[in-house]
């Protein structure tokens, strides 16, 4: 009590976190949470401080009214990648504020086998005032294109045990054999490039590519995909399940180094794509100066007021800086470390974030490193068996990012952009002393060639440094401990010069440090895990190696990378300044 507006606001989600941490897990996505959820957020934010003694009783409590609900939707048929679908919500009496609004998908037998499927996306009623004044209400949802119908229903009640008051006629995109969710990424060379993209079924699938807008030459596509069996654990198994439909990979091949080419993808039978444009990296040992972007821990924005039970994530500001800089033709790399979609077993998750960066990945190549929300859950291949992945165990991403690695199931690899040499890890698989995965790194780096790539950087997912108090309760040892002594020598020992690392949600600094202690031969390590996760405040503080924090906004770092120096620059996103900088010198 007596502390600002945009401090009350900063506060707010933990405040509520602590107090509703309390009720059952159980009732965590219900209609109630999400009403004492909001509530509470009025309550904050206005300076007042309640100790909740008893839950709002509605929320556990059979719905006795005997009324009439009614839902209409329009349009019923969707025509663009994305669209807006209007909702309107009547009751004849007796609104209650934990009445919500689902959207799911497939519709099964007309209707929603709620049962058996957890919602895409849900909103309270009550979100429109005049639901509960009037009994009635007007919504608006972004849906994209997932190659199956969609179906909204009103109910009360528990998401455990819900009841279904009123469900609509299903809505259906047009084209489900467009080709969707373009993104590009490196091949094993700068003479290759792979391009991925979805459709429900269609046939003869290809890409179309070369160094002029009139003369593409064409080779087919390989059709991949995978289905609930491949999927470990729960809700990825069954009620989070969404089929992926076709995932088509193509690797264009014989690419001239530092060459802008054409290219289209689909099916004449079905759709092609526009044709669009990429730049081939130039030759190792170039000394053309370069650009890349690096982001972390985003997650997907549905860009409207649903919620999609999972956590609130705002990349939308991020994806939006990305996405300018590659129109403005500065970017050449994109990399994404980790904390992808944040799907966590629900399947449209993924469609909804390839949506969002399609504008992006399709222009310039889009490189990840495997996280914990992609790989993590007991009894996987994972190294840390948490249940982060939702039991998806690695596999969407698997299937739908084509990275230059050893085969599908090492997440290690390494690629050549010109001056600089980037080795990839996976920080969700064994990287001690004697691993597979620690032989490949310490070959790897052994085998650079400083004459044609001067700089070398390394980069994962969760950090070998940060300033965390959830650091150290994580594991035992800590995380960022076992890999400081398993992997520390070997970036001492090859003299890696950057380090770039997310998980963490916040943006940090150190100086180039080994072993604790700031040394300036060493290798500078950097989170960028403030992508548009919900931020993290849990610093331990003590830290000399620590140069630089940021935990309370959004934002993206670049790299600008000659021969001679390396500029790495942190912008946030509420505006263009650069907030953290550090030059390294050859």
């Amino acid at each position: 009590v007596g502390i600002g507006s945009h401090d009350r606001k900063l506060y707010f989600s933990d405040i509520c976190t602590v107090l509703l941490s309390e009720l059952p897990r159980s009732y965590r996505y219900s209609a109630g949470y999400m009403a004492l959820y909001t509530r509470m957020e009025r309550l904050v934010i206005h300076g007042v401080l309640i100790v909740f003694v008893t839950v709002i009783a509605v929320a556990g409590n059979p719905d006795k009214r005997q009324i009439d609900f009614s839902i209409h939707v329009k349009p019923t048929i969707l025509n663009s990648t994305t669209e807006w679908l209007n909702v309107t919500v009547q009751i004849d009496e007796g609104p209650l504020p934990t009445d919500w609004i689902g959207i799911y998908s497939p519709p099964v037998n007309g209707t929603i086998d709620y049962h058996n499927q957890r919602p895409i996306k849900f909103l309270l009623c009550s979100t429109d005032p005049s639901y509960e004044k009037n009994g009635i209400g007007h919504y608006m949802f972004r849906l994209v294109n997932i190659r199956q119908d969609y179906i909204v229903g009103v109910f009360s009640g528990r998401s455990s045990s819900p009841i279904l008051h009123a469900a609509s006629q299903p809505i259906s995109f047009e084209e489900v054999n467009n080709p969707l969710q373009i993104h590009l990424s490196l091949g094993q060379d700068y003479s290759e490039m792979t391009v991925v993209w979805s459709t429900k079924n269609s046939t003869k699938n290809q890409v179309c590519y070369g160094e002029t807008a009139t003369s593409l030459e064409c080779i087919p596509a390989e059709v991949r995909s995978y289905n609930s069996s491949e999927m470990c654990g729960q809700p990825a198994l069954s009620s989070g399940w969404i089929d992926p439909g076709q995932i088509l990979v193509a690797t264009m091949t014989k690419l001239k180094p530092a060459t802008q080419y054409y290219y289209q993808v689909g099916s004449y039978q079905a759709r092609m794509s526009d044709k669009m444009t990429f730049k081939t990296p130039p030759e190792p040992g170039s000394t053309h100066p370069l650009t890349f972007v690096i982001i972390g821990d985003t997650g997907s924005e549905g860009l409207d007021k649903s919620d999609t039970g999972i956590a609130p994530f705002h990349p939308g500001e991020t994806f939006k800086s990305v996405l300018s800089l590659v129109k403005n033709g500065s970017v050449n790399l994109v990399m994404h470390l980790g904390g992808l979609s944040y799907a966590a077993g629900h399947g449209a998750e993924w469609d909804q974030f390839f949506t969002e960066i399609e504008l992006i990945a399709s222009a310039v190549p889009y490189m990840t490193s495997i996280g914990a929300y992609e790989a993590d859950y007991p009894g996987s291949r994972s190294y840390f068996q948490g249940k982060e992945s939702g039991g998806e165990c690695g596999i969407p991403y698997q299937k739908r990012l084509i990275m230059p690695q050893p085969d599908a199931t090492k997440h290690w690899y390494n690629i050549v952009y010109g001056s600089v040499h980037i080795v990839v890890m996976s920080t969700e698989h064994d990287f001690t002393n004697g691993s597979e995965q620690h032989q490949y790194l310490d070959k790897t780096l052994a085998n650079v060639n400083r004459q044609y790539t001067p700089w070398v950087i390394l980069a994962g997912h969760r950090p070998m440094y940060v300033d965390s108090t959830y650091d150290e309760i994580s594991e035992n040892p800590p995380i960022s401990k076992q890999l400081r002594e398993n992997l520390e020598p070997l970036l001492n020992k090859h003299k890696v010069d950057l380090a770039l690392w997310a998980f963490h949600d916040s943006y940090q600094r150190t100086c180039p440090v080994f072993q604790g202690q700031c040394n300036k031969s060493s290798t500078v390590h950097v989170v960028v895990g403030m992508g548009g996760a919900e931020l993290e405040t849990d610093r331990e503080g003590g830290k000399d190696w620590l140069d630089f924090l940021d935990e309370h906004h959004h934002g993206y770092v670049t790299l600008n990378v000659s021969s001679k120096s390396l500029t790495l620059d942190y912008y946030r996103n509420d505006d263009t300044t650069v907030y953290d900088t550090i030059q390294l010198n050859k």
